[in-house]
């Protein structure tokens, strides 16, 4: 297996995320195997890491209306790429892109930047020759940024209150029993409630 589109339809029947909520890494490293010119390689790749996702189900798109109540639901992460499958089918993947990397860039720590990263992916795939497949893996990553909506604390476009390098030097570090354990993701969400922040 060394097309790149035989490897992403197979990582496109795995889930977004695995393990507790890992992302689902296997679409990224394989197209970044293919860029770097290893397509040789996508055949261990896709054997060792598919097993481990467990299996995406499809999910029904989200009316206009709910979209915003949905954002940053992880429970609606097929629904999610279900939305943009019909986006891209009814508007194109370029104006889709277009749109919805400005409307979600306020929620770029989705999954770490893992949605931003798997949109990125995928659009430099369809840089090489836009197929099917690699049209449906711009919904799976614009579906994963989407469910795992995460913005960082304090208001986009506020003028700042210090110098960059004087808030690096001063800044409180979050309590230890106020941090979070877990995901990266999690440690973050704790910064909401630290004031200093």
């Amino acid at each position: 297996m060394t097309d790149l589109d035989e490897v992403l339809e197979r990582f496109q029947m795995g889930g977004l995320e695995y393990g507790g909520g890992f992302a689902n890494h296997g679409p990224m490293a394989a197209e970044a195997l293919v860029a770097l010119g290893h397509p040789a390689l996508l055949t261990g790749w896709v054997d060792l890491y598919a097993p481990r996702l467990p299996p995406f189900s499809p999910g029904r798109a989200i009316a206009p209306a709910g979209r915003a109540a949905a954002r940053g639901d992880a429970s609606r992460f097929a629904d999610w790429v279900a939305t943009y499958e019909a986006e891209i089918a009814r508007d194109g993947v370029r104006a889709v892109l277009a749109r919805e990397v400005a409307a979600l860039a306020p929620g770029l720590f989705a999954g770490a930047a893992h949605g931003l990263l798997r949109v990125a992916h995928a659009a430099r795939a369809i840089g090489r020759g836009e197929t099917p497949v690699r049209v449906r893996e711009v919904a799976f990553g614009l579906g994963y940024w989407a469910g795992s909506y995460q913005t960082l604390p304090g208001e986009p476009g506020a003028r700042p209150e210090r110098d960059p390098i004087d808030a690096l030097l001063t800044l409180e570090p979050v309590p230890p029993a106020a941090r979070a354990g877990g995901a990266f993701t999690d440690a973050v969400r704790a910064l909401d409630a630290h004031a200093p922040f």
